[in-house]
């Protein structure tokens, strides 16, 4: 392009902003003369881009509310992940690469969510454990035994008095069975009384050429903390498997448990653990779906590389109870909300059709003067440009504020301790309400363009003769929705749900349904509209003889020319319509509501404090109950049934809560 072609590109450019700009002037001053009138139509677009940006916002206040609530539920050690993996032989080689491996796809995946480095653990299988001397008959007993190590065990043990850490090195010569240095919690020191100096042998299980390993104790230690998140790793992990038993923890050094007992040990399997805290504080609603995602892609990845990989954590099941309750909540907070926008859009396309009709005879004077639809129309754009723009701004700043107000409301008084609910004006909350906006510029302009088309005489005519049908009567446009939503409503009775499978199983909703409420109440409105003529034309035929001249002259007129009075029906009809469906509407989600908590609970009545008699052994602390699986189940729920005998006596009974 050469310079004279782009000087004069930029010349128009600048022409067209100066028409433009005194052009919207222009318009500013016209509509002003108007305001009456037009502050009703701005004030239903701003309502309306308020509506549509209050979807979002209030979904992701709502869903930050979710999130923190059921985190809140549960301890930072519940939240945190355990990974562990078998792999043998143990060794620094074997250990480096499994550990390579781990941490690799821990800083990929979940990194971003962790409040501090993986604490690191492992362990050896369940050995036998006897005295000195005593080797031929280790296993006759109940007493057994396993050795591990944990790198940051003495930042949260006390030595008592006389107590030394272990070595690394190995005491024996090479050769025969090694003798290492190790540390016991007191508890099981008193269990089996025994101190430091003291000599124990740990066993193998397995077939080995080494018979046995020789364990000097040089301490003994309390626990600082019992509720540190690292004894997690030793009640969850570590612990070995073995009810009916006595079992002794023998916990080395790293570089022992590494170089020394994997080398004696050719054939063992260790396993390896480890401890990634999970900082809550990162979690919210836009991460959430981050997180989620990142442990289960962890998880299957790890599972194909690693032998014996399991993950165990209630963060990924409180996600995914997080992600059902929201999938479930926001469907109902939708149809509502789309029902609202459509009562609004409507209600702005009837003032700006009485707008329109207010102005006809302006435009007729604007036609005679020569100038076009085209022109005629840039000054009705350029009016509901400037209404559109100031709803697409102001619109999310008055959800936001209307919404924030809600946390005061006895309904999320509770949630929000009554305080202002906290919410974020998002680029998302902007996308919707230009979306109001642009439906609104829509429903501005529609009544503008036909008025736009009509010539002086034309004008004259319908000054005169109205048209008796609008244009959705003579296309037939409302029993097309009549029978497009009555073949919809089939298709949800069949289906018995908006919500549907997608081609991998997936729940997914069908958008076409959840519209079913509002193209209901868009058709039966219409329809009304349309026997609304013939229902005034009747009464007064047959009112005529009783009622004074005056009322039947008024029906006449209604009969006669329905359009100014069909528009205040179907906006009365449409909110009557609302009104009724959110009454009945809210009663159904309520009886969801507690049929969900029924099938959840199990009982209608949950009654606490009950003894429960049978004893199980815990399994990874408050994560839930071992039965007979590898996997820690839900924790199960108590519920009590009465039984109907003579002297009727509760029941204690458990339950396991459904995924």
């Amino acid at each position: 392009m050469s310079p004279w072609t782009r000087r004069g590109s930029v010349l128009t450019a600048i022409r067209l902003t100066g028409r433009l700009i005194t052009a919207w002037k222009l318009v500013i001053k016209r509509s002003l003369a108007n305001w009456r009138l037009l502050s009703a139509v701005v004030f239903g677009v701003l309502l309306a881009s308020a509506i549509m940006a209050s979807t979002v916002i209030y979904f992701e206040a709502l869903r930050e509310l979710a999130l923190k609530q059921i985190l809140s539920q549960h301890t930072d050690s519940e939240l945190n992940v355990l990974i562990r993996a078998r792999k043998g032989p143990v060794s620094e080689i074997e250990y480096r690469k499994v550990s390579s491996i781990v941490e690799n796809q821990i800083n990929q995946r979940v990194n971003w969510m962790l409040r501090g480095d993986p604490v690191r653990a492992g362990k050896t299988p369940t050995m036998f454990l006897t005295s000195p001397g005593q080797d031929a008959r280790a296993g006759e007993g109940k007493d057994r035994s396993y050795i591990a190590f944990m790198p940051r065990l003495s930042e949260h043990i006390t030595l008592v008095e006389g107590s030394r850490l272990p070595q690394d090195e190995r005491l024996s010569p090479t050769g025969e069975p090694p003798e290492l240095e190790a540390l016991i919690p007191i508890e099981a020191a008193e269990l089996f009384e025994v101190g430091v100096g003291d000599q124990l042998l740990a066993v193998p299980a397995w077939d080995s050429d080494t018979p046995y390993v020789t364990i000097n104790i040089t301490g003994v230690f309390r626990r600082t903390n019992s509720d540190a998140e690292i004894w997690e790793i030793e009640r969850a992990m570590l612990q070995a498997d073995t009810e009916g038993f006595r079992t002794v923890p023998f916990h080395i050094t790293e570089d022992a448990f590494k170089s020394v007992l994997g080398l004696s040990f050719p054939r063992m399997q260790g396993v390896f653990v480890w401890q990634l805290p999970v900082d809550a504080s990162k979690l919210n609603a836009k991460t959430s779906a981050s997180a989620l995602f990142g442990l289960d892609s962890m998880n299957g990845a790890l599972t194909n590389t690693i032998p014996g990989y399991s993950q165990f954590t209630i963060l990924d099941d409180a996600l995914e109870d997080y992600d059902r309750r929201i999938f479930f909540s926001k469907l109902p907070m939708f149809v509502v909300l789309i029902l609202i926008a459509i009562v609004i859009l409507y209600y702005v396309a009837s003032l700006s059709a009485l707008i329109v009709e207010d102005r006809r005879s302006e435009i007729a004077l604007l036609r005679s003067r020569g100038a076009n639809s085209s022109q005629i129309l840039t000054v009705f754009a350029l009016e509901g440009a400037t209404i559109a723009v100031i709803a697409v701004v102001g619109g999310p700043l008055l959800a936001a504020i209307s919404i924030s107000l809600l946390g005061y409301t006895p309904v999320l008084d509770d949630l929000t301790g009554g305080s202002r609910l906290l919410v974020t004006v998002s680029t998302s909350a902007y996308l919707m309400s230009a979306l109001g906006g642009v439906l609104a510029f829509v429903a501005l302009m529609f009544p503008a363009i036909q008025a736009s088309r009509i010539s002086v005489t034309r004008q004259r005519q319908q000054s005169s003769r109205p048209a008796s049908q609008p244009a959705f009567q003579r296309y037939y446009i409302d029993v097309l929705l009549l029978l497009v939503s009555i073949y919809l409503f089939r298709q949800l009775t069949e289906q018995g749900s908006v919500l549907a499978s997608d081609l991998f199983g997936d729940d997914t909703v069908n958008q076409l349904l959840l519209a079913l409420p509002g193209l209901v109440l868009v058709a039966s409105a219409m329809i009304l509209l349309r026997l609304f003529p013939a229902a005034m034309g009747l009464a007064s035929k047959v009112l005529s003889p009783r009622l004074s001249v005056g009322i039947v002259m008024g029906l006449w007129q209604m009969a006669r020319n329905p359009t100014h009075y069909a528009r205040l029906s179907l906006l009365l009809i449409l909110t009557a319509g609302l009104g009724i469906f959110a009454s009945s509407f809210g009663a159904t989600l309520q009886l969801s509501f507690e049929q969900r908590v029924l099938y959840t609970t199990g009982s209608d009545i949950k009654v606490q404090g009950v003894a429960i008699v049978r004893e199980m052994r815990a399994w990874g602390g408050g994560r839930g109950r071992r039965w007979g699986g590898s996997r820690p189940t839900p924790t199960p729920t108590p519920a009590v049934w009465p039984v109907a005998t003579p002297r009727p006596a509760p029941v204690a009974a458990y339950q396991e809560v459904p995924d």
